[in-house]
């Protein structure tokens, strides 16, 4: 079910980022059931840091997000 269960949250924070970058809004149901529970977790703090909004059960990269992630070429 887990994509790498062994992901510090630093890489899984950034593999949520990419996610939202890449493919729009995600609800929060499909991050848990990509990632796990850790997806949840990292789009919660994505959250708290700025880099992405969440409307009711939707999470998206904000601009702040968009601009680390394409600063970041690990990710893409």
């Amino acid at each position: 079910m887990q994509a790498n269960p062994t992901l510090d949250d630093e890489n899984m924070d950034a593999a949520v980022l990419d996610r939202l970058c890449r493919s729009g809004p995600w609800t929060t149901d499909e991050l848990r059931r990509e990632l796990g529970l850790a997806g949840h977790d990292a789009a919660d703090r994505l959250v708290a840091k700025g880099l992405a909004h969440r409307i009711g059960d939707f999470v998206f990269a904000s601009v702040s997000g968009r601009h680390a992630h394409s600063l970041d070429p690990t990710w893409r």
